[in-house]
């Protein structure tokens, strides 16, 4: 039942585009009381555990909504914050071993930061990554576990997918 409310909600960002900032962040905190009113602690039987911060953005405006949408769907969040060394990020990740690592990387300077990271976290680990380097890099995201979302209906698809084999669920989204 909350998987089919996520995937109505991603149907609805893929065929009319991701709303404006405010009206998504209204969207994610109506999903995570409808989740909670229904007792149900995550969209996942075990909660994958998700560790977000951003390399060279101050304003974290992307970050959070990633996380707002974490907590939303009963993910285990880490929040490391804004402008963190590429050393802590992948020492986070060697000490937490999350599912999932979220950053946001802006500048294309920043893309041997991103490659550090990639090189010492868990290949298990699956590494987002929104941005400006997302559209002026793509060659940066020729690894196996690193992707380019380009906005959070990427990472919702991805994060369903996820569920889909973690639980054994037939997934809808394609």
């Amino acid at each position: 039942m909350f998987r089919r409310e996520v995937e109505h909600l991603l149907h609805h960002w893929q065929s009319d585009g991701p709303p404006p900032r405010w009206r998504l962040r209204e969207q994610l905190k109506d999903l995570k009381a409808n989740r909670q009113s229904l007792g149900i602690p995550s969209l996942w039987a075990v909660p994958p555990a998700i560790v977000t911060a951003t390399l060279d953005d101050g304003w974290g405006h992307g970050i959070e909504t990633v996380a707002l949408c974490a907590q939303a769907l009963g993910m285990t969040l880490h929040t490391l914050g804004l402008l963190v060394p590429p050393s802590e990020i992948a020492a986070a990740c060697r000490r937490l071993r999350p599912d999932f690592l979220a950053l946001t990387v802006l500048q294309v300077e920043s893309k041997e930061a991103l490659q550090l990271i990639t090189d010492q976290v868990s290949p298990v680990t699956q590494v987002f990554v929104g941005g400006a380097l997302v559209q002026s890099c793509p060659q940066a995201f020729n690894r196996p576990n690193l992707l380019a979302a380009s906005n959070l209906t990427v990472f919702v698809e991805q994060l369903l997918r996820h569920q889909a084999q973690a639980d054994g669920f037939q997934s809808a989204v394609g």
